[in-house]
């Protein structure tokens, strides 16, 4: 019964990682298509990308444009090929604070999980025939301790690091997807925050509330990253009482 279980986990697991392949390859045939099949001027479109051309050529795209940002988002972490602050950012001029988190994070939780499955699959055999193996077991050693998933964590929030190079890094450890993912999205969604936000502070000319945010943001982080010393301080206070 486990076996079978586990059998069906497996292909429920290959299927949703099937299913968002294909959605973000449908919109790389999209993005094909609006420079009529031309490699050159694919290439010359991203090179030139800004805020104001997502912005247009998601517009572009009518009802559908939420669908078309969400997977840009998630091809921008498969291909990291422009920044993504600036898929995010044109996310709130586009929609919004709420709207533009919610788009934005989704995109980049669907690009990490796309990533990640993509290195489980080239799989670890394929590199320790080049690199060292012992290295490898010294990243699974401190990756499999829950505690230093706080780094995955920290480099998904950083608003310049790369989301895809970590979920494709990641995969090649022996880390539990879950664990990945909650370190992850905990950090994707910070990140999405403070981006979002200056998207939206841009389009209605106010920065009162990107600095809320902002000072939200930082006493979240300080918090969780001090909770384990708080924690302690708070139970000997308790003791001591």
């Amino acid at each position: 019964m486990k076996k079978l279980l586990r059998i069906k986990k497996y292909n429920a697991d290959n299927i949703l990682f099937g299913i968002l392949l294909f959605l973000v390859i449908l919109n790389l045939i999209f993005l094909f298509y609006r420079v009529n099949w031309n490699f050159e001027a694919l290439i010359k479109f991203i090179s030139e990308l800004n805020v104001e051309k997502v912005k247009t050529y998601v517009l572009s795209f009518g009802i559908i444009g939420p669908l078309i940002f969400i997977l840009l988002e998630a091809l921008d972490v498969v291909l990291f090929f422009v920044p993504s602050y600036i898929f995010t950012i044109a996310g709130g001029l586009l929609w919004g604070l709420f709207l533009g988190i919610i788009f934005s994070t989704l995109g980049a939780i669907i690009g990490a999980f796309i990533s990640f499955n993509i290195s489980r699959l080239v799989g670890r055999r394929t590199l320790e025939l080049i690199f060292n193996k012992k290295e490898f077991g010294k990243f699974d050693s401190f990756f499999l301790k829950h505690k230093n998933m706080i780094w995955v964590f920290i480099l998904a929030f950083l608003p310049f690091s790369s989301l895809g190079l970590l979920s494709y890094f990641m995969g090649f450890t022996k880390v539990d997807i879950k664990y990945f993912m909650i370190a992850t999205a905990l950090g994707i969604f910070l990140n999405k925050l403070l981006l979002v936000s200056i998207g939206f502070a841009l389009g209605i000319g106010s920065w009162t509330l990107l600095l809320v945010i902002l000072g939200v943001i930082l006493l979240s982080l300080i918090t969780f990253l001090l909770w384990d010393k708080i924690n302690f301080l708070l139970k000997r206070e308790r003791q001591y009482s």
